[in-house]
Parts: structure tokens; C-alpha cells; sequence
């Protein structure tokens, strides 16, 4: 697995800095420290239509299966 160089900031909480597919890291302001995020919802697919909403890219439909290996990888790789 390869981790991208970039440095984590309070400011963005980008997924793609991990490169991984399901795990990210997010520098927490209320937790002061790093925490672990977990996106289940890869393909950044929504069934709801919410007038509120601020996702870019949202695709309408339901996210694709979970890989549960590739899950369990990324997690123990991370932690």
C-alpha cells in the first residue's frame, strides 16, 4: 500500500490522502489528535435527496458492495 507525502490539516480531511480505499486520516479539533475515518460509501452514491446537500459529485443509487478483506487490510495497515 503506498501513503501519499501530503500533510493533514485541520482544513481538509481529503480521502485521497491515504490512498487507500475505505481508511483516511482526520486531524480532529475537538478530539486534538488524529483520528481514523472509515468511508463506506466509496462511489459517493446517496439514495436520499436532501435540498441541503453539499457533497460534490453525489451519484444518485446505493454504494457498492464492501469489500471486507480489503477492509480488514486497510485497517490493520493503518492502526
Amino acid at each position: 500500500m503506498s501513503v501519499s507525502k501530503q500533510y493533514l490539516s485541520i482544513h481538509d480531511h481529503s480521502r485521497e490522502l491515504s490512498g487507500l480505499k475505505y481508511i483516511y486520516s482526520v486531524i480532529s479539533r475537538r478530539a486534538g489528535g488524529l483520528s481514523v475515518g472509515i468511508n463506506l460509501n466509496v462511489n459517493n452514491a446517496c439514495n436520499w435527496q436532501c435540498i441541503y446537500c453539499e457533497i460534490p459529485n453525489l451519484t444518485r443509487g446505493t454504494p457498492p458492495p464492501i469489500e471486507l478483506d480489503v477492509l480488514e487490510e486497510e485497517l490493520r495497515f493503518f492502526l
